[in-house]
């Protein structure tokens, strides 16, 4: 794995613990991570969940998006969320978030852009 890509990965593993951050390095040198167990606060069900997504090779530019959460992610009121959709992604269905957090300005590192995605989601 290029190294760029393993700081950000171990980075995460640090700040939200081994067993919560899971990785698969694709053919292509880029790298699928996946940071669960986070809470994104009672208005959505469910409130705890996993986020993934790809880390290019040339991370940090672009950042990483969208972003993959649990199908079925809503609003426990019901309300309508734009930035929320559903995808499918090797057979699996996902709901998809398409969101830049802090108006589309790149996050400094892996850890602050997840960070910044669930901020989204409580604020939400």
């Amino acid at each position: 794995m290029h190294p760029v890509l393993q700081a950000a990965v171990n980075e995460a593993a640090e700040a939200f613990g081994q067993d919560k951050v899971t990785f698969t390095e694709l053919p292509d040198g880029s790298v699928e991570v996946t940071v669960s167990g986070q809470d994104i606060g009672d208005r959505w069900e469910p409130n705890i969940v996993s986020i993934t997504t790809t880390l290019l090779t040339t991370f940090p530019s672009p950042p990483p998006y969208p972003f993959y959460l649990p199908a079925g992610l809503r609003k426990s009121d019901g309300s309508a969320v734009p930035n929320l959709g559903s995808a499918t992604i090797d057979g699996v269905t996902v709901s998809q978030l398409s969101v830049r957090p802090k108006g589309g300005r790149p996050e400094s590192s892996f850890l602050a852009l997840i960070r910044a995605v669930v901020s989204w989601l409580r604020g939400r």
